[in-house]
C-alpha cells in the first residue's frame, strides 16, 4: 500500500493479483469507516479474536 485515504487506496504490486484473490489492507485512518458500523472486529496473526462495540456510532455528521 503506497497511499491510503478515506476515498482511495493506491497499491504498488510486484505480481499480478487474480480476481477473487484476497489482499490484506490495514487502513491508517478510519474514523469515517468506524462511524458507519456498530462494532469493530479485531484479530491477531490472521485470526479474529473478538469485537468492540462502537459507542459513538453515527455521531460524526
Amino acid at each position: 500500500m503506497r497511499k491510503l485515504n478515506e476515498e482511495h487506496g493506491y497499491v504498488d504490486i510486484d505480481e499480478p493479483v487474480r480476481v477473487g484473490e484476497r489482499v490484506w489492507v490495514v487502513p491508517s485512518h478510519c474514523c469515517a469507516t468506524v462511524n458507519l458500523h456498530d462494532e469493530i472486529w479485531y484479530g491477531r496473526r490472521g485470526r479474529v479474536e473478538g469485537s468492540w462495540k462502537v459507542a459513538a456510532r453515527g455521531k460524526v455528521r
